[in-house]
């Protein structure tokens, strides 16, 4: 009972942030109808090829820290610390983790390797963080990671020096009684780079599909 109750005010607070309300007749606040449009939420991307650097000391500057879902994807991402049981590319990603703080979730998938001596330039990574009370109140009941090599053909599977990531967050509005279900999809990717004027356009689109 104590449980069901915490999750249910869990549920409220979340509407509070996510729903637009319009003042009734009477005087008493009500949720607005169940357009699409009244139901918000605030979601943050962004895409970096990094090019083996490290990650800057100020990340603030660039990944802010107020929405609901912020989506940071990262190619040839090196590792540039010890690796630590979380994590293979534990500096940017501790500074992320670090900056969005506890009131985040935060959800990864990667492919690729630090590797240079066998062709790889770093990882390919989708970093999405997802604030708690939602995954908590079970708005967003499930999130789904997924990777896929696209590098050079090795006969039993291909290369992760190329390839792409994505996350997929399911949304759930009726646990809030306030509507249907939806999903959202975030990709990441690194593909084909054109080499010595030859255009490898054909093959990245390819690849894409």
């Amino acid at each position: 009972a104590h449980h069901e109750l915490c999750l249910q005010r869990l549920r409220e607070d979340v509407l509070n942030r996510i729903m637009t309300r319009e003042e009734g007749d009477n005087g008493t606040l009500s949720y607005v109808s169940l357009s699409p449009l009244s139901k918000t939420l605030n979601i943050w991307t962004g895409t970096w090829n990094m090019g083996e650097c490290d990650p800057p000391i100020a990340l603030e500057e660039w990944i802010p820290s107020n929405f609901d879902i912020t989506a940071v994807s990262v190619q040839e991402c090196q590792v540039r610390s010890l690796p630590s049981p979380h994590s293979e590319y534990p500096e940017f990603e501790s500074r992320a983790v670090g900056l969005l703080g506890s009131d985040y979730l935060l959800f990864s998938e990667k492919v690729g390797s630090s590797l240079r001596e066998v062709g790889f330039h770093g990882f390919i990574a989708l970093l999405l963080f997802v604030r708690a009370d939602l995954v908590h109140s079970r708005v967003i009941p499930a999130i789904t990671t997924h990777s896929l090599p696209l590098g050079k053909n090795l006969l039993v599977a291909r290369a992760g020096n190329k390839g792409g990531i994505s996350a997929v967050c399911e949304i759930n509005y009726e646990v809030c009684g306030v509507g249907g279900k939806s999903s959202l999809t975030f990709i990441g990717c690194h593909l084909a780079a054109d080499q010595s004027g030859e255009s490898r356009l054909q093959k990245r689109n390819a690849d894409a599909a």
